[in-house]
Parts: C-alpha cells; sequence; structure tokens
C-alpha cells in the first residue's frame, strides 16, 4: 500500500524518470543509495519536462522565498547524495520515501537539495558537464573551427561528418543546431537557396523548436568587397543590403536567433559559452519580464528617515546640506515629496520657495535639475516653456509667467494668435506692460512671420506722409487688407475719382490721399494720383481743381493748356479764362 502510495502521488511521471522511480520503489534507504549511483541527478535532469514552484521557510527566524525547478524525486536522489547528512536530512528522507512529507517538510527538503547544484568553477563545471553526459559533435568538414577549439582546450568534443548543421550540442530531444556562416557564405547561399534547405534540415530535426536552432554570421561586410565568380554580377550595395536583409528576417520573421562575430575565435567562444550554459538552457524556462516594480525606501534600523531623504537629495548637483533639510521638511520618504512637489501648480517655483531662506535664495537652475531628476520631463515642461519665452528681447519672466499660467502649453498660445486678426494688438490687452517690438518679436517667435501681415499693413499706412498711427488704425479696422482698401478706392459712388475717393473715406487731405492713392493703387489710378499730387504743387489751385485738370490726362491737359494760351493771345484779355482748362492768363 504505501508503495502504490508513494507512485501515485509523488512520482507522477514514472515512464520519464523510471531509474529514479525503480530506486523510490524500495524503502530502505542503502538499497536506495546503491540504485541511485549510476545515475547523475544533474543528469536526470537534462532530460525531463520543465517545472517550477514557488516554496517559502523560515530560517533564523527570517522568511526565505525561492523557486524549485526540481521534482520530488530529484531531490530524494539530492538528498541521498550529499557527502554528510544530519538527523533532520535523515527524518526527510525517511517520511519521503513513506510519502509523508507535510508541506513545511517538502519546502525545506527542496532548499537543502539546492546545495547539490552544479558547480561555479570552470573545471568543476567540465567535469559536471562531462559526468552529465552533453556531447558537442563539430562537422568534420570545419577545419580551421576544429583547430580553433582544440587549441582553446575548454570544451571536450567529438569530430564527426554531421549530415544537419556544422555543430550539434547536446543529445536528443535536446540538441542545439548550428550553422556557422561566413558573411560571403551567407550572401552566396541565399543567392542559390542552400540556406533554406540547411534551416529547413535543422527545423526538422528539433521538431521544429526554432529555439534550438541557431545561425553564427562571422566576419564583417566589408569582406564583400572581394569578387567572387558566382556573385559579379550583384554590386557591392547589393550583396550589402542582401546580408542584412537576411539577418533581419532570421530573427524577427522566422524566430531563429542569429548571432554576430568577428572571426573565428569569437565563433568558438560563443559555442564554449552554449555548452557551459547548456544544463541551465535546458531546465529554466525563458524569463518573463515585466515592468519596473515602485519599492517604498525604507531606512535602516536606527536611522532618522528624513535624514536619508535629505542624503538622496543631496545627490543632485546644485543641492547643498542646508537646503536638502530645508526641502524635506513635513515629507518622511521620497514618494510623498514628489507626490507633494508634482502637486504644485509650478514644481520648480515650488522646489525654489521650499529651498529658499530669507538671507539667500535658492538658484531655478538647480531647481529644475532636481525636479528633473526626481519626475522626468513632466515636471519641468512649465519652466522650460517660461525660459523659452525669456529668451524673446524685452519679454520678462513676470509677463512670460502670465502667458504660461493662461495658455498652459505653446501650441494653445500658437493657435490663439494665429486665430486673432490683430494679434500684436490682442497681445497688448493680454499683457498691458509689454512694447510694441517685444508684441512683434513674440508674435513672430510663436505664430510665424505670416501673422504680422496685419501690423505689415499698418505700419504701411501709417508710414505715408500726412497719415497719423491713429488714422491707420481706423482705416485697417475698416479695410483689413490692401485689397479690400484697393477695391474701395476703384469702386466707391461717393467720389468720381480714388484720390477724392481716399479724402472722403479716410478724412485725409489731399496730398495724403494722393500719397495712398500712388502706394496701394497701380496703373491708370496710381498714374492719376501722380498728376494730381504734381498739380496741386502749384500755387493758387486748390485740391478740386487739380482733380478737373487731371481728368484730362498728362498729355491732354498739356494740350488744353497750349490751346488756350493760343486763344488767350489772339483775344488778349486778362481777365478772360481758358475755355478748355477754365484758368485764368
Amino acid at each position: 500500500f504505501h508503495m502504490r502510495s508513494l507512485a501515485a502521488l509523488t512520482f507522477r511521471k514514472v515512464d520519464r524518470f523510471s531509474g529514479v522511480a525503480n530506486v523510490l520503489v524500495k524503502t530502505g534507504k542503502k538499497s536506495l543509495q546503491n540504485q541511485c549511483q549510476p545515475r547523475d541527478p544533474k543528469a536526470i535532469g537534462l532530460v525531463r519536462s520543465y517545472v517550477s514552484e514557488r516554496f517559502e521557510i523560515t530560517r533564523q527566524g527570517k522568511k526565505l522565498s525561492f523557486t524549485s525547478k526540481k521534482t520530488d524525486s530529484d531531490v530524494m536522489a539530492a538528498l541521498h547524495s550529499m557527502d554528510s547528512t544530519n538527523d533532520f536530512t535523515e527524518h526527510l528522507l525517511r517520511a519521503g520515501s513513506e510519502g509523508k512529507w507535510s508541506k513545511n517538510m517538502r519546502a525545506w527538503a527542496h532548499y537543502l537539495s539546492r546545495k547539490t547544484e552544479l558547480p561555479e568553477s570552470v573545471e568543476e563545471q567540465m567535469t559536471a558537464l562531462d559526468a552529465a553526459g552533453i556531447l558537442v559533435r563539430v562537422d568534420s568538414r570545419e577545419k580551421k573551427l576544429i583547430e580553433c577549439l582544440r587549441d582553446s582546450m575548454e570544451i571536450p568534443f567529438s569530430v564527426e561528418t554531421l549530415r544537419v548543421g556544422d555543430v550539434i550540442i547536446g543529445r536528443k530531444p535536446f540538441e542545439i543546431f548550428i550553422e556557422r556562416k561566413a558573411v560571403p557564405d551567407l550572401v552566396q547561399s541565399m543567392f542559390d537557396t542552400r540556406l533554406f534547405n540547411q534551416l529547413g534540415n535543422q527545423l526538422n530535426q528539433t521538431e521544429y523548436n526554432r529555439l534550438n536552432s541557431l545561425v553564427i554570421v562571422e566576419g564583417n561586410l566589408s569582406q564583400l568587397h572581394v569578387p567572387r565568380p558566382n556573385m559579379q554580377r550583384l554590386p557591392y550595395e547589393a550583396q550589402r543590403r542582401l546580408a542584412l536583409a537576411t539577418m533581419v528576417r532570421l530573427c524577427l520573421r522566422d524566430q531563429i536567433p542569429v548571432f554576430r562575430t568577428q572571426d573565428l575565435a569569437g565563433t568558438a567562444e560563443i559555442v564554449c559559452t552554449i555548452v557551459q550554459e547548456y544544463p541551465k538552457l535546458m531546465q529554466m524556462r525563458p524569463l518573463q519580464y515585466s515592468t519596473r516594480k515602485e519599492i517604498p525606501f525604507r531606512p535602516r534600523r536606527g536611522e532618522d528617515p528624513k535624514e536619508a531623504l535629505a542624503s538622496q537629495l543631496r545627490c543632485v548637483r546644485g543641492v547643498s546640506q542646508e537646503i536638502a533639510k530645508r526641502l524635506v521638511k513635513g515629507h518622511n520618504h521620497m514618494q510623498s515629496f514628489i507626490t507633494a512637489m508634482m502637486a504644485a501648480e509650478d514644481p520648480v517655483q515650488w522646489l525654489v520657495q521650499k529651498g529658499s531662506h530669507k538671507e539667500s535664495r535658492w538658484s531655478r537652475p538647480a531647481a529644475a535639475l532636481l525636479a528633473e531628476a526626481l519626475a522626468g520631463q513632466a515636471a519641468v515642461e512649465r519652466e522650460n516653456l517660461i525660459c523659452s519665452f525669456q529668451a524673446i528681447h524685452g519679454l520678462t519672466r513676470e509677463s512670460a509667467t502670465v502667458l504660461v499660467r493662461d495658455f498652459g502649453t505653446r501650441k494653445k498660445l500658437q493657435s490663439f494668435l494665429q486665430g486673432e486678426r490683430d494679434p500684436v494688438r490682442a497681445l497688448s490687452q493680454l499683457v498691458p506692460g509689454l512694447s510694441l517690438p517685444t508684441r512683434v518679436a513674440l508674435v513672430a517667435e510663436i505664430a510665424g512671420k505670416e501673422a504680422l501681415e496685419f501690423e505689415e499693413y499698418k505700419n504701411r499706412l501709417a508710414s505715408i506722409n500726412g497719415v497719423t498711427a491713429a488714422t491707420a488704425l481706423k482705416i485697417s479696422e475698416k479695410f483689413p487688407d490692401a485689397a479690400s482698401l484697393c477695391q474701395a478706392l476703384i469702386a466707391d459712388t461717393s467720389a468720381p475719382d480714388p484720390v477724392s475717393r481716399a479724402m472722403r473715406i479716410a478724412k485725409l487731405s489731399h496730398p495724403a490721399a494722393c500719397d495712398l492713392v500712388s502706394e496701394f493703387m497701380e496703373g491708370s489710378a496710381a498714374r492719376l494720383a501722380e498728376l494730381v499730387k504734381d498739380i496741386s504743387k502749384v500755387r493758387c489751385l486748390s485740391g478740386k481743381t487739380a482733380v478737373d485738370l487731371a481728368s484730362f490726362g498728362r498729355k491732354g491737359l498739356v494740350t488744353a493748356l497750349k490751346q488756350d494760351l493760343g486763344d488767350l493771345k489772339t483775344k488778349r484779355g486778362r481777365g478772360i479764362r481758358g475755355t478748355r482748362s477754365g484758368l485764368t492768363p
């Protein structure tokens, strides 16, 4: 009954561990030791299934947690193979053979069996590899690799004519197949599709376990410069691209590991490393990496938490001992300090206020450096935005702080300025203390020079002689761009010509209206405005008379004046006006 219960409860996979199962059905310790001697527990572990279990024991008043990769049969064999045993080990062996392990006894048995793991020194590890029966076979056609492995004298291996792969490590069904390829040979094997056959044969031998089949690419890509008979039609860049693409496809698409080495010695070193790590590779599952766990800070026994926190803050450049003591007031650990700092509207300003004293003020760059070190880039976004605004000529920190407070981000301020027809004037309402050049520079920096078109239009109006800034502002509000102003000067029905329309629309003097028309209009209207301006220079002529005379045109007016002068000479009268121009002699 005891033997049947032991086989049913403890040793589930009897077919995988037949040698150990035959031993454990016997309850006698002596017969168990004799049966276990021919088989090494490490060799047994190489051909067992992947298992993993978490245990916890209490040792010297402290809880100890560990993970065991062994089955109960491995543990029993390991305990029997120990050089020295005590009463507790004897008790564990007796209870295990009878199938009476409790949960705590089973945890202690797995803990004690860990002492029989593989040794760490190279000499002992090589002995353990031989005892475990790890077989290394190298293809007889790899002459240089065989010579290099013999020179290194690190691993025992045999030379055979292999049908698949260049190096085989281990025994079935846990063989690792290695295909060695020089860079030129890799390109050539891709060109003639030989690589697909070789990798297909390797995967077939490993039952398509892709992690047990790997490729070692040896050499430098510069070796492709050397011409070869079969590859002369492919240029160097095409061969380089093919080599890199092949390695990328093998790793990412085909999930076959690819190693890069510089020379034959590097290849031999990779092979030796795989052999030395073979037991761990076969016994352990792939690690499941997870995100970083934030572990709260716990000071040592007798250590003041505030002093420990101050010492941590002093690791940042610019934080002295006095400043660190002022910063940690009200906080016992780092998490509380970072939470309070990030809860403030401006973390850097919060640090400056806590670190400053009545007599001395802590520098803002050092506070920004500390905030970035503790909470990352998010803690200094506001400070960086304020500093970028301060770089604009004429913009003070107070004005930059107002802009950051109202908009928060640079993108929101940019959208606001681009949406305003007159962004320079809108800034004067947001920040009243800014000068005109500073507002213009700020708009150009944030929204681009395209946002200054309206400001340039106003400056163009104000540059006309006789047009004040207030008048230019009124004209720009009524006509927001030069196109609308020109349309009004051409099509407005309140006056017969552009100059008169400009005088009526903008309430300008005749010379200022002439300058406005000549500035914004082209073609006949501009020539008419220029003629009116020239006629207005004549003394005793009113603006209305100048406009009427300009309607003749420059050549027509000259002809009309000549004819009137001819008529006046014939009539010889002083008070008679010209019939065409209406001017006195």
